[in-house]
């Protein structure tokens, strides 16, 4: 499927500013499962400097840093991207690897300790757990099963909000709350999958076909499978992620895959998001949340 994506993020500010140096993340990634074909930034106003690199967790990033101040900040990105991944499915899972608890190896528990590391776990009880060890004793112990049924499972269960800003609530808060915006779900489904072994990562990125409204950026899950590698659950939605998600930037702290992150120097002073998304594809009924 070919895609091209128009994402225009403006800030607003009631008196000028001093932008600090930024870190941009608006650059989908090239993967086994999507070819970025074109991609283009514009930045007002002008950056007195701009260069590209790679972050610790293998994002694109373009760093810019400013003179002067400014009451207002734009950003315009536009991408083109194929997605090449139609079977979510096309692996194969060692017999070792297909029941729970999986075995990582040592270079692979090395580099994945973030990624299994569980944050903001309750001191009196642990819900989240109890609700992965209950779908884990559901699907027998079966990896693939268990990956489905949590992904199903917080679908069915959680209703979706919409909240414009914030960072993603802890995964013990959703679960009270019995509803989360993605970005929430995706942590909920993160912090289950770390609480069985599995070493997961939140995603963001676009989603294409799916009736949601206001265009925005989404959010799901990646979980790492030995053989297979990162593979994508969007329990949004309750499906594995095949070729109608695009993916920016993935990382085991969900602030370390956000579009911008900055800060300003001002006193008094108030700011205000806006952001828009366009989303053209030659597949029929390309909405994305």
């Amino acid at each position: 499927m070919l895609v091209t994506i128009r994402h225009t993020t403006e800030y607003r500010f009631t008196r000028p500013v001093f932008f600090e140096p930024h870190q941009l993340r608006f650059q989908p990634r090239n993967d086994p499962a999507q070819r970025l074909l074109r991609f283009d930034m514009e930045i007002e106003p002008f950056p007195a400097g701009t260069t590209h690199a790679l972050d610790t967790d293998g994002n694109v990033v373009t760093m810019v840093w400013f003179n002067n101040v400014h009451e207002r900040m734009t950003l315009r990105a536009t991408a083109e991207v194929e997605t090449l991944r139609d079977n979510p499915f096309d692996y194969l899972l060692t017999p070792q690897n297909r029941r729970l608890p999986i075995g990582y190896q040592p270079w692979e528990s090395a580099q994945l300790a973030t990624a299994c590391r569980r944050v903001a776990v309750p001191a009196q009880s642990d819900p989240v757990r109890d609700l992965a060890e209950q779908i884990r004793e559901a699907a027998s112990g079966d990896l693939v099963s268990f990956l489905t049924r949590l992904s199903t499972t917080i679908y069915d269960r959680f209703r979706v909000v919409h909240r414009s800003s914030g960072p993603p609530w802890p995964a013990a808060t959703t679960y009270e709350q019995r509803q989360g915006a993605c970005r929430d779900l995706a942590v909920l489904f993160i912090d289950a999958c770390r609480s069985v072994g599995l070493a997961a990562r939140f995603v963001s990125g676009y989603q294409v076909g799916f009736d949601a409204g206001d265009l925005e950026l989404h959010a799901w899950a990646e979980v790492y499978l030995p053989s297979a590698g990162w593979r994508g659950y969007d329990p949004t939605h309750g499906l594995a992620v095949a070729d109608r998600h695009i993916a920016v930037a993935a990382a085991a702290d969900p602030q370390h895959a956000a579009p911008v992150t900055a800060t300003y120097r001002g006193e008094g002073v108030e700011a205000e998001l806006h952001a828009d998304v366009s989303i053209e594809s030659d597949s029929p009924a390309t909405v994305a949340c």
